[in-house]
Parts: structure tokens; sequence; C-alpha cells
């Protein structure tokens, strides 16, 4: 469409010029035949002038051909007078939550990552070993089993103890000296594939506290990924 119109348009102004300026060169051009040069000239700018408006103008859509976009269908919310008059059945399900799962407890058996674990004892005391508190021990003992290809380090940094009010204790920096046939303090150290470790983990606390909770990672620092919970009441 461009090149026509530029094409119109050189051909528009040859016309004018010819019109123009032959006539002085070539006495056989009449008046009559310059006029009619003139004026197809001044029809085929005026044409070329129409066709470059005309192209411009935006083209305009018909609304039928504009998407539509629908929104999608909401489940609606069920009304007060159809929970009323719902069966028994349909009224608990929709109305119960779900239940929330079961924590392992003392003398239970899990596992997280690559260790077998069960707690084994759990107690309280105002002391341990020599060590008094102005609150109170909580002293678990805990058996853990490395049930992966490679040596696995354990540490009682893995463990964390939490209350019902939701805070956090972390376990007894406290030098404790094991005496002969008693449990081992977890430290630190590197437990081989198949062995087990029975250990003492001792976390110093206000007294009175409730809800307790034990979390246990499945290793040291970095290896850690997970944790398990176990409930302690």
């Amino acid at each position: 469409m461009l090149e026509a119109i530029r094409l119109l348009s050189v051909v528009a102004v040859i016309m004018f010029v010819v019109a123009i300026f032959v006539p002085k060169y070539i006495p056989q051009y009449t008046r009559q035949k310059k006029i009619g040069i003139v004026i197809s000239a001044v029809f085929v700018f005026l044409l070329s002038s129409a066709i470059i408006i005309y192209d411009g103008k935006p083209e305009t859509k018909s609304a039928s051909t504009a998407p539509v976009y629908k929104q999608q269908p909401v489940s609606p919310s069920p009304s007060p007078l159809s929970v009323m008059f719902a069966s028994p059945g349909e009224a608990t399900a929709s109305s119960t939550p779900a239940p929330t799962p079961k924590l392992p407890s003392v003398g239970e058996k899990a596992t997280v990552g690559k260790f077998d674990l069960t707690i084994n004892g759990l107690k309280t005391a105002a002391e341990f070993r020599g060590e008094t508190t102005e609150g109170q021990f909580v002293i678990v003992t805990v058996s853990i089993t490395n049930n992966d290809s490679d040596p696995r380090d354990i540490s009682s940094n893995m463990f964390k103890l939490s209350d019902g009010d939701g805070k956090t204790y972390g376990t007894f920096d406290g030098i404790f000296f094991t005496r002969q046939g008693e449990t081992e303090d977890l430290v630190y150290e590197t437990v081989n594939p198949g062995l087990t470790r029975k250990r003492i983990v001792v976390f110093e606390t206000p007294k009175d506290i409730s809800g307790l909770r034990l979390s246990i990672a499945d290793g040291v620092a970095l290896k850690a990924t997970t944790t398990i919970d176990y409930s302690l009441e």
C-alpha cells in the first residue's frame, strides 16, 4: 500500500510538471490539454492523499471478536440453614478439624533420617551428679542406632526441649562425671553403621512446666535436615 501511494504521488508530480513546462517548448499543446493534465494531476494527488488518510486510521474491532474472560466458578460457602438442616454425618464431616498426628512417647521407637530412636526413660531432679539448680533438671535417657552405611556424628545439640507455652530449652552444659555402671552423658561422638549408643541428655528448666516435647534432629549442624518430636507427658 505504501509503495502504491508513493507511485501515485510521483505520477501526480510528473503530470503537473508536464502541464506547466512542456507547452512552452512544444507549440502543439493546446490550452485544453494543459488544463486536462493539471486536473488529472490534482485528481491523482487528491487520491493519494485520501489513501494516506484512510490508511492512517486505526482499525476498530467489533465487539464480537474481543476475548471474553470468564470468572472461574467459586464453590459457595455453606449457608447457616444448610448446616442447620444437614444430616448428622454431613455436619460432623464439615465442622470437625483434621486430627493431630499422634507423637511417639517414652518407650516407643521412632525414626528420623538415618537414626532409630527410643526414649528409654524420663525423670526430673533438683540435683544431678553433684550439680544443683534453682529450677529442675529434666533427665532423658535415649538410645540412638545408626542405620546409615557410613559413620554418623551425634551430639547433645541434636536435642531441644519445649513446653506448652512455646518456650525452648537447650541441653545443660555443666560438667558431669559418669561413675562406673552409669549411662554416659551425650556430648559429641561418632557412631559406626549398625551400632547403638545409649546416652543421657540433660536440660535445666524452671519448675512446674508442662506440655513437654523433645525435638530430635537427624544430624549435627549442617547434617541436620529434619526433626522428630517426642511427647514427654
